[in-house]
């Protein structure tokens, strides 16, 4: 059965070691689930293998592979060919409009 304590008594209660590691796991835990939630959309786009269009995102495919997949490899071609494994179609509009003389 649950007691409700008293907030007199409860204050009086000191903060003890074991409720500080409760506490840092609670944080912890916390991160985690607001951290997961853009991992869980990398990975409903990294299953549904439908084409990905950015603009000027190099970058952004640099953090998004350092983030989610693993550390960046030395040789462009390793990093090419893991972005495409994950992600088969990618279309860069800034490197289209480049291509076509658009800029």
């Amino acid at each position: 059965r649950l007691r409700v304590r008293p907030a007199e008594e409860a204050a009086a209660e000191p903060f003890s070691p074991a409720m500080h590691a409760e506490a840092q796991v609670a944080e912890k835990l916390s991160k985690l689930r607001e951290s997961e939630g853009f991992l869980r959309v990398w990975r409903a786009l990294v299953a549904a293998k439908v084409p990905v269009l950015v603009h000027n995102g190099l970058f952004d495919l640099l953090f998004l592979h350092d983030a989610l997949i693993g550390p960046l490899p030395a040789p462009c071609t390793q990093f090419k060919a893991a972005v495409h494994a994950a992600l088969p179609e990618v279309w860069d509009t800034k490197l289209l409009a480049d291509q076509l003389g658009a800029y």
